[in-house]
């Protein structure tokens, strides 16, 4: 079996890195409030990603209709919920 080449595997190690302290690709955020922004390693929630709300209560759906109605603005939105 040839060996790995070292620059391939240190790529990929940079790569890997990269993801788990940032969204990959990100070039935009839209911000939420200071306090929250100001944990965040994108300095506000990363455009053109994924993201996850859970919730059993109205705060969750509160949260997404408000931080959608402002994504609206911008283009597209999809909201997907699961009934159960």
């Amino acid at each position: 079996m040839p060996r790995p080449d070292r620059a391939v595997i240190d790529s990929l190690r940079a790569r890997i890195a990269a993801m788990e302290h940032a969204a990959p690709g990100v070039s935009a955020t839209i911000p939420l409030m200071p306090e929250i922004d100001a944990v965040l390693p994108w300095g506000g929630l990363p455009l053109g990603c994924l993201h996850e709300v859970a919730g059993e209560d109205g705060a969750a759906a509160g949260f997404c209709a408000v931080l959608l109605a402002r994504l609206a603005r911008r283009g597209p939105v999809v909201w997907c919920s699961a009934r159960e």
